[in-house]
């Protein structure tokens, strides 16, 4: 079984740009209604970075926070965009949050994250990030060494495949010799 223990919380008091408009090239000059300054989406994107990893910072020196947290973790993160009201997808709101809390040297990389839950929060509070840390979690591996493993036993699935198919093509061929439907002078130009 296993248990959460709470031990970071940041609010960021502006919503983060949805990921649509991170990596929408073409829409980087359109001005958005996120905020009240009429900012251009990659104005907004590079104020939202600059302004989560300060909070993320701010936050865990308050909190007595060591940098670069290790283990497994689960994030909750609560979003209420200012004029969206429900009519949004969350989804589209996860992915700077997330990486602000590698910017502010919360974490190293967020493979740490096994877990993460997000909520609609009332309008104007921005977003809200807490990280619980996970004791007893089971599904927690390596994922270098799970990929590894995987691109051993696929590798060893397809050698096989190539041994049976070398195995059925050279069978083919020596039937069709046999039958005198295929003549060649040297048998090793087919069996290299």
């Amino acid at each position: 079984m296993s248990k959460y223990t709470h031990i970071f919380r940041v609010l960021i008091p502006k919503v983060p740009p949805s990921i649509n408009v991170v990596y929408s090239g073409s829409d980087k000059k359109r001005i958005l209604r996120y905020d009240e300054n009429n900012m251009t989406a990659g104005e907004y994107i590079n104020y939202w970075r600059e302004l989560s990893k300060n909070e993320v910072k701010k936050a865990m020196k308050e909190q007595n926070i060591t940098p670069y947290q290790e283990g497994v973790f689960r994030v909750d993160i609560g979003i209420s965009p200012r004029f969206h009201k429900y009519r949004y997808d969350i989804d589209n709101f996860l992915k700077m949050p997330l990486d602000a809390l590698i910017t502010g040297g919360f974490f190293k990389d967020d493979v740490n994250i096994v877990e993460l839950f997000a909520k609609r929060l009332p309008l104007n509070v921005g977003c809200l990030m807490s990280v619980y840390r996970i004791e007893g979690q089971a599904v927690y591996f390596d994922v270098d060494e799970s990929i590894e493993a995987y691109n051993k036993e696929n590798n060893n699935k397809l050698k096989e495949m190539a041994r049976k198919i070398r195995k059925e093509e050279r069978k083919k061929i020596i039937d069709q010799i046999k039958r005198g439907e295929l003549r060649i002078e040297d048998e090793s130009d087919c069996f290299g």
